[in-house]
């Protein structure tokens, strides 16, 4: 079961592979967010895609409050609240799309109130990732993982951020270059997704194997 939730997480939060095939412009558009404006004829595809990777985010952050505990100890919870946050914002991201494509249409004006909304649940999706490895960083390291563990836990943390300044940037000095940055953000972020539900039922043995 843990596995099938993987996939899903994986599959659905990366539907933007099909972007090349479903993009109704020439080059590929400045925000991934573009895919699932209401001028692209796909564009219930990739909001379908991330609606479905927010709820099950959430349900694996439900799972995983008590099913990372012996793995995780104290810090489970607090990291299911990341996730969880994290799940939520995918789903308001996707139910506040985008009016219009400014790639395609120059005239296109993302503002007022929708506009507001969407920007801040990006920024909750954002931060609810980075906050999960970074609690996850935290947690292995109090609870004795073997140093690769915590090391891999840090170097996504570390990769996660620098994607995420490195999109701000050029959404300040070049917007509508962002696209790789963002494929980068939604690639990690749906692999944290994963990796920690491949974990919910491993919490008994992990946590007996670390206390070893």
């Amino acid at each position: 079961m843990r596995r099938l939730l993987a996939a899903a997480v994986l599959l659905s939060y990366n539907t933007w592979v099909l972007a090349p095939l479903l993009w109704a412009g020439g080059p590929l558009p400045g925000y991934l967010s573009e895919l699932a404006a209401d001028d692209q004829p796909w564009q219930w595809v990739f909001r379908g895609g991330d609606l479905l990777a927010g709820l099950l985010l959430a349900a694996v952050a439900a799972l995983g409050r008590r099913g990372w505990r012996d793995l995780l100890g104290r810090w489970s919870t607090l990291l299911a609240l990341a996730l969880a946050a994290a799940g939520v914002g995918t789903v308001a991201d996707a139910l506040g799309n985008m009016p219009c494509s400014p790639s395609m249409d120059v005239t296109c004006q993302d503002t007022g109130l929708a506009a507001a909304l969407h920007t801040l649940a990006s920024g909750v999706v954002g931060t609810g990732f980075l906050g999960a490895l970074v609690l996850l960083v935290l947690a292995l390291r109090e609870m004795g993982a073997p140093r690769p563990q915590v090391g891999g836990a840090l170097v996504a943390a570390v990769g996660l951020g620098l994607l995420d300044v490195l999109t701000l940037v050029l959404a300040a000095l070049s917007p509508g270059s962002q696209w790789w940055p963002q494929v980068g953000q939604v690639l990690l972020s749906s692999m944290v997704g994963a990796v920690l539900a491949l974990r919910l039922d491993r919490g008994d043995d992990a946590g007996a194997r670390l206390r070893a």
